[in-house]
Parts: C-alpha cells; sequence; structure tokens
C-alpha cells in the first residue's frame, strides 16, 4: 500500500513544476493539482512492484491542521500560510 501526504505532494507539485498549468479557460491555476498526479502516477508505474497497487490519500480539510497546531506550535510553522491548498480556491 502507497500512503500519501497529499497536501505535501500539492505543495511540492506546486512550487517545483516547471511550467504553471491552467484551466482551458485559464481562470483557474491548475499547477499543484497536475502535478500532485503527474507525480502520485510516475510514484506508482515506477516504484510499486504489483499489478493492482492500493493508495490512500490522506487529505487535510481546512481546518485540518488546527489541532496539531494548538498541540505543537512549530508543526508547519516553516510553511507558508496558503500551503494545505495552494490551488483549490
Amino acid at each position: 500500500m502507497l500512503l500519501v501526504d497529499e497536501s505535501n505532494l500539492l505543495w511540492a507539485g506546486t512550487s517545483g513544476f516547471p511550467t504553471p498549468i491552467f484551466s482551458r479557460d485559464k481562470t483557474r491555476e491548475l499547477t499543484g493539482l497536475f502535478a500532485l498526479f503527474v507525480l502520485l502516477r510516475a510514484e506508482i508505474r515506477d516504484d510499486l512492484d504489483v499489478a493492482q497497487p492500493k493508495v490512500l490519500v490522506v487529505v487535510d480539510g481546512e481546518h485540518g491542521t488546527a489541532d496539531r497546531v494548538a498541540t505543537d506550535q512549530e508543526y508547519k510553522a516553516r510553511s507558508p500560510p496558503d500551503c494545505a491548498s495552494p490551488v483549490i480556491r
């Protein structure tokens, strides 16, 4: 089973993708979402040695980290303010 931290992969894809990706009507930037699926597909194709892999993607909700931050002030302290969902508006 592949366990994926969606926020981390989405942020990595948004920050590291070489070209911005926009919706067909050019009104929404979809770079992070596009990169998430590109990176996930590559990981499944290249690193999982099973015919039908099981993949679990964990997604934080809008306030998903609030309890963790209340417990540990350092949790994601260096992350930009919008990193949990940089392309979904």
